[in-house]
Order: C-alpha cells, then sequence, then structure tokens
C-alpha cells in the first residue's frame, strides 16, 4: 500500500511539473492596417511566462521590400535592471536577429504577460505583410532553459494612400452644378 502511495505521489509530482503551460511569444500592433509611406509599430510579445529571467530570439518579415525596419527599443516587460540587446536590423532580408535581453544580478524572473519589444517600421509598399518569430531562447532565474510553446505571428496590411478632395473641390463642383442648372433653366 505503502509503495502504491509513493507511485502515485511521484507520477502526480512529475504530471505536475511537466504540464506547466509553456510561455507563448508572438506579436501585437495597434495598427494592424497602415497607410502607405506611414511609420507603425509592431510589439514583441510574451504571455504565461514564469520566471522568464533572460530571452533571446530572431524576428522576419515577409515580403522583406514591404516594410523597412529602423529602431529596436526594450519593452516595459522584465522591469528595470536589465542589459537589452536589439539585435541586428538586415532589411534586405527582413530579419533582425539576436534580439536580446536579460536581468541583471540575483532577482527572480518576470511572471505574466507583456511587451518584451518595440519595433519602428517604415511601409514601403502596399499588400499583406507577415511576422514570424525563429531561433526563441529562454532561461528562468536559475538558468534552467524555459521550452516555449509555438510562436504566434502577426499580420499586418498596408494601404495605399487614397487622396481625398480639398474643401475647395467640393465647393468649385457644387458652383459649376448651380451654374449648369441655370444655364439649362435658360434654354
Amino acid at each position: 500500500m505503502l509503495k502504491q502511495l509513493l507511485l502515485i505521489t511521484a507520477l502526480a509530482v512529475a504530471i505536475g511539473t511537466t504540464c506547466a503551460a509553456a510561455p507563448i511569444f508572438g506579436f501585437a500592433t495597434s495598427t494592424p492596417i497602415v497607410t502607405l509611406g506611414n511609420n507603425f509599430t509592431v510589439d514583441v510579445t510574451v504571455t504565461g511566462a514564469v520566471d522568464l529571467y533572460d530571452w533571446q530570439l530572431d524576428v522576419q518579415w515577409l515580403p522583406a521590400d514591404r516594410a523597412s525596419a529602423s529602431n529596436v527599443t526594450e519593452g516595459p516587460f522584465l522591469g528595470a535592471g536589465t542589459t537589452f540587446l536589439p539585435g541586428n536590423i538586415d532589411n534586405v532580408n527582413g530579419m533582425i536577429t539576436f534580439m536580446a535581453d536579460t536581468l541583471n544580478g540575483m532577482v527572480p524572473g518576470a511572471n505574466g504577460a507583456g511587451v518584451l519589444a518595440h519595433i519602428l517600421y517604415s511601409s514601403l509598399t502596399s499588400g499583406i505583410l507577415n511576422f514570424s518569430l525563429a531561433n526563441v531562447l529562454a532561461d528562468d532565474s536559475q538558468g534552467n532553459p524555459i521550452v516555449p510553446g509555438p510562436s504566434t505571428g502577426l499580420a499586418v496590411t498596408i494601404v495605399p494612400n487614397s487622396t481625398v478632395p480639398e474643401p475647395a473641390t467640393f465647393g468649385l463642383l457644387a458652383m459649376g452644378l448651380a451654374l449648369g442648372a441655370v444655364v439649362r433653366r435658360r434654354t
């Protein structure tokens, strides 16, 4: 009986440690539709983090010629006391490689969900722009690897500029219609 109880307890502990939810790395933006020629920001995010001490990843966007990255800044998720590496921007191939952030010192890792990094882009051509992550690595505060869940992507639609007529154009059109009505009455 004692053997069975120990076996059940060991099995419950093993299942409990292996069934913990994996953090999900992905993207967010407040501007999923962007007008051609405008700037927009894409955030690299995490959800479900438990004791996240450091992370590293690559960002890719396709087609590469649809947007150009110009700036990468640290997000607030890990908090103060960090070392942030913005990565290497390669606009020809649509990639930012080796973007990384780590807490400093013997402190606990961050928990929950938040923004890891902000990336500023300029839109170059119209159409759908797809973002994905690669080479995602993470560790807890003890230096143990955290196995992330499948990352989520993002699609941003870049629309062409639409010219909106100036108010004076509407005034000229109204005057033309009125003049046409007057000429029509006279004939």
